[in-house]
């Protein structure tokens, strides 16, 4: 399999753009302190990325430990942007984020604010999706590793040695 973009040109484009507003904005938030101009600069161009590479259609991006995937096509795995994006998104536990039309700035602030909580306190808080349903906004949508059932799952193989 190639390590290219499986994707068309133009969503390959917009994945690629997407990761890397998506990693900038999160180290720039995790860099200075909320009221710096530079963490509101950045969240603005990620929300500015997504109009324009999606505009108002619905997205789903699946991520891996290294890479993004929209309807099973892999992005370009050569951009260093999307294993970038990929490793932020699934150490959070994401394992899907989808864009939903039109999405507010308020959202984009929020999904930052989630994407750079300490991990204890976002598993604490059940973690990324429960979070989202408690304070996020509709034009986004996370789904996130469920421990549980990796846990079952183990247990059910554990069960099953001799």
């Amino acid at each position: 399999m190639t390590q290219a973009s499986q994707l068309s040109p133009e969503l390959a484009r917009g994945v690629l753009q997407l990761a890397q507003a998506l990693v900038g904005a999160a180290r720039t938030r995790t860099l200075y302190p909320p009221e710096h101009p530079s963490v509101a600069l950045s969240a603005r161009r990620l929300s500015e990325t997504i109009a324009t590479a999606f505009g108002s259609a619905i997205i789903s991006i699946s991520i891996t430990p290294d890479t993004l995937l929209v309807e099973g096509a892999s992005a370009d795995r050569t951009q260093q942007a999307v294993g970038d994006a990929a490793r932020l998104l699934h150490d959070c536990d994401i394992i899907q984020i989808t864009f939903i039309g039109d999405v507010p700035g308020a959202a984009v602030d929020t999904l930052l604010n989630i994407l750079t909580l300490d991990p204890s306190d976002r598993r604490s808080r059940g973690g990324p999706s429960v979070i989202w349903k408690d304070e996020g906004h509709p034009s986004i949508a996370i789904d996130q590793i469920d421990y549980q059932k990796v846990l079952e799952r183990e247990q059910d193989a554990a069960a099953d040695l001799p």
